[in-house]
């Protein structure tokens, strides 16, 4: 993260890059592909008084990786062998994907929909995903 403040007002900017995965559509075959796209922006903050304001410019968005939807519960289900048990709670495993693999929130449930598939569970109760035996 760089800092800068311009020394003729009272503005301190701050670089910031971020990545997160969003679902596509592949256009050969229409099927689920994440994206994982790289944010680089500007975040600008105004100092006046004792207060302060924030705003952002985006600088430049870029796509690092596009993987399969099969791939990216692959990879998840990898990262995850030790948390993944039965009876998780399907809330914790959702802000656990979003924090640790940067998928966004509104994609949490069609990947956690291939995990239940990849690894044989289910979800009597929609809340907790338990194995088949």
């Amino acid at each position: 993260m760089d800092l800068w403040r311009d020394h003729d007002s009272d503005y301190l900017h701050t670089a910031i890059g971020d990545t997160m995965y969003v679902r596509t559509s592949c256009t050969r075959c229409s099927n689920a592909d994440y994206q994982d796209l790289k944010l680089h922006a500007l975040e600008h903050t105004v100092f006046d008084d004792l207060t302060h304001a924030y705003r952002y410019s985006v600088e430049n968005i870029e796509i690092a990786d596009t993987i399969s939807e099969e791939e990216m519960a692959a990879r998840i289900m990898r990262e995850l062998r030790g948390i993944l048990r039965d009876g998780i709670e399907i809330s914790e495993l959702c802000k656990t994907i979003q924090e640790c693999f940067g998928v966004a929130a509104k994609y949490c449930c069609d990947i956690i929909q291939r995990i239940k598939y990849e690894a044989g569970m289910y979800c009597p109760d929609r809340k907790h995903l338990y194995y088949a035996r």
